[in-house]
Formats: C-alpha cells, sequence, structure tokens
C-alpha cells in the first residue's frame, strides 16, 4: 500500500469520527481537542508496526498481566 492511499485512509477517519464541526476562538483550544481525539479514539484503535501490529491497549493489557503474574 502506498503512502498517499494511508494517509488518504486516515483522513477520511478522522472525518468519519468527527461528528460535528467546532468552531473555536483559540487555537489552544483546537489544539486540545484535536489532542484529545488522537488520544480517546485515534491511538487506542489504530495498530501500530513497532507493537506487533497490535493496538496500544491491547499492549497495555499484556504488560498488565505480565505484571500481575510475577
Amino acid at each position: 500500500m502506498k503512502v498517499n492511499d494511508l494517509l488518504a485512509r486516515r483522513k477520511r477517519n478522522f472525518k468519519i469520527s468527527t461528528n460535528s464541526i467546532h468552531k473555536y476562538n483559540y487555537r489552544c483550544q483546537a489544539e486540545l481537542s484535536i489532542l484529545s481525539w488522537i488520544e480517546t479514539w485515534y491511538n487506542k484503535r489504530s495498530i501500530h508496526s513497532t507493537l506487533g501490529y497490535k493496538t496500544i491497549n491491547e499492549i497495555e493489557t499484556e504488560m498488565y498481566n505480565q505484571n500481575v503474574a510475577s
């Protein structure tokens, strides 16, 4: 898959996941909204090649289970 295809898919995912258009009075409000979206939606659902194609939640669960078992 080409890089442009990946970027287009991620852009489409962002559009789908935002249900309404927000108008912000300040840039910092927009930045906080974007960071919140990344942390609550994108990072929790996207897989990462450096993590063995698992989500962050899957890795955190595995790490927790390993700590509990030891």
